[in-house]
């Protein structure tokens, strides 16, 4: 079995910028996680990025509907 130095994979994937879940799949490889964890920390990364675009878009388009117009006529 070949030994990975992860602690230089995690250097090298934060120099080169890599996204944060790959970087956090070498992190837990680095802690032994088995692969089906990793997958459910992978989902669970993916849908909390999801909520926070979602809760983005929803506050921007909530902020720019907020004007009071005054009626003229």
């Amino acid at each position: 079995m070949v030994k990975r130095d992860y602690i230089a994979d995690i250097e090298k994937s934060l120099k080169e910028g890599k996204k944060p879940i790959e970087v956090l799949n070498v992190i837990l490889g680095f802690l032994n996680f088995k692969s089906v964890e990793i997958r459910i920390y992978k989902s669970l990364a993916e849908k909390i990025t999801d909520y926070k675009a979602t809760r983005r878009t929803s506050e921007s388009f909530g902020a720019h509907n907020t004007k009071i117009y005054k009626k003229t006529g």
